[in-house]
């Protein structure tokens, strides 16, 4: 159960990044990370940060759909903020999105979803250090 000692620390370590997020939301973030994450299979001084990490992302995540929903609702969806193609008479260009890197074969199905946020990226890296890939023969 989170504290709100946790919360202030939270609160905290991402310089403002989520003030505006209510205490109460922080912590059930928190709450449902202790959910996901076990403390007993992470390196005790990296569990922490992990903690935060996940918790942030996921907080993050729910600001971007938060926005997005209010963009539908007000017609300004996301879709209407970038340029699609553009045209010069018969000539046209169009403009297409491009991921960034590969997809590791040996990462989860969650993983995709953590490289959406410098936090869930961060809690990859984290995460890689205390789980290392273990190749069977």
């Amino acid at each position: 159960m989170a504290t709100v000692e946790d919360v202030t620390a939270f609160k905290a370590k991402w310089s403002g990044a989520f003030n505006a997020v209510p205490d109460g939301d922080v912590a059930a973030v928190l709450d449902e990370t202790d959910i996901w994450l076990d403390s007993r299979q992470w390196q005790p001084r990296d569990f922490p940060l992990a903690r935060m990490l996940w918790a942030a992302h996921s907080l993050q995540l729910f600001q971007l759909q938060r926005s997005s929903a209010l963009g539908a609702a007000t017609g300004l969806g996301s879709a209407d903020l970038f340029v699609r193609s553009v045209g010069f008479g018969e000539r046209r260009v169009m403009f297409g999105e491009r991921r960034i890197g590969r997809e590791s074969a040996a990462g989860g199905p969650g993983d995709s979803l953590l490289q959406t946020t410098i936090y869930g990226l961060q809690f990859l890296q984290l995460r890689a250090r205390n789980f290392p890939a273990v190749l069977t023969v």
